[in-house]
């Protein structure tokens, strides 16, 4: 094939070619040289007519999802075994990456079922079409596209590599809570990764100190939240200037005279995405998971011991 100088798509492109340019652009070099840089332009039945696959070749224009080439995956009778974007893949190899298997996948079941977690992104970029640019700047839809690609690539190669850390985290089991703890890690996918695995309660803390932990409703996180604010009012040397009973210290939200932690239903927060300027906590790392440890234990032991469930643990109920 002469060297790529121009990539065909249909007018109004769906996702499904979008990704399958993208993986032209950024993997296709080495089999398709100057695809890289090659123009983006699209194509309806009157250019087609003019020409087949191999003349196409012959002057450096490469089909992708239509024109009867080795990338138009409508060519079995209308039955969508593949898409664009999984032709592109398998030929170039990158199904057998891991960090694009899901992007690969997820492409395929938006654009040949209309399911799974890229449909709406597909729908998306048919409103683009319809309300936006149409085909008139592919280019420019193209643009608008590729973010998401790449932060959809990035998020798989984030939860890839939390895999890897669970196995090597710090796992305990208390009655029913199954608690897994990592220190110094950012990483934003490991708390999902932590879930799938069987996890329900989650300590992280990153390489800024800031913790966050996940818990579950029969946990009782206020009063988990009431124990370690009690605790981070020594570990931060804050004095405060009256009575902070039990139940305040268990209060959902910001408690001002400890502002380093946040409860929001099932989740204690120092810090968070959004908030990154929130003092971290003076906490040892250790030491507030074995905070944890100690709620779950006293908690469910009171269970056990018949009482209702619902009392207060037995750390100290208020701070004078």
């Amino acid at each position: 094939m002469k060297k790529v100088n121009t990539i065909v798509v249909h007018q109004n492109p769906h996702l499904d070619e979008i990704v399958a340019v993208w993986f032209l652009r950024n993997f296709g070099e080495e089999k398709f040289p100057g695809v890289s840089e090659a123009k983006l332009t699209t194509w309806g039945r009157k250019e087609l007519s003019r020409t087949t696959p191999e003349m196409c070749a012959m002057s450096g224009t490469l089909l992708v999802g239509l024109g009867g080439g080795m990338f138009d995956d409508h060519q079995d009778d209308g039955v969508r075994k593949d898409c664009a974007a999984g032709l592109v893949a398998k030929y170039l190899g990158l199904d057998k990456l891991g960090k694009l298997k899901k992007l690969i996948n997820d492409t395929y079941l938006a654009d040949a079922k209309c399911e799974g977690e890229l449909y709406s992104k597909a729908e998306e970029v048919k409103n683009l079409n319809r309300y936006w640019v149409g085909s008139i700047d592919v280019e420019r839809l193209y643009a608008q596209v590729e973010p998401a690609i790449l932060a959809i690539v990035a998020r798989q190669e984030e939860y890839l590599e939390a895999k890897k850390v669970f196995y090597k985290a710090y796992k305990q089991e208390v009655g029913p809570a199954a608690i897994v703890a990592v220190d110094k890690l950012d990483n934003r996918q490991f708390q999902c990764v932590a879930r799938n695995m069987g996890g329900n309660v989650i300590v992280q803390r990153n390489a800024d100190g800031l913790t966050q932990i996940f818990g579950f409703d029969d946990l009782q996180m206020d009063w988990l939240a009431a124990r370690i604010r009690k605790h981070e009012l020594y570990a931060s040397q804050i004095k405060p200037r009256h009575f902070l009973s039990g139940e305040y210290l268990a209060s959902a939200g910001t408690v001002p005279e400890v502002p380093h932690w946040h409860l929001d239903r099932n989740n204690l927060l120092n810090g968070s995405e959004s908030f990154t300027d929130v003092p971290p906590s003076g906490i040892p790392f250790r030491e507030l998971v074995n905070l944890v440890e100690k709620h779950a234990w006293e908690l469910f032991q009171a269970k056990a011991d018949g009482q209702d469930g619902e009392a207060q643990p037995k750390a100290e109920q208020a701070v004078a």
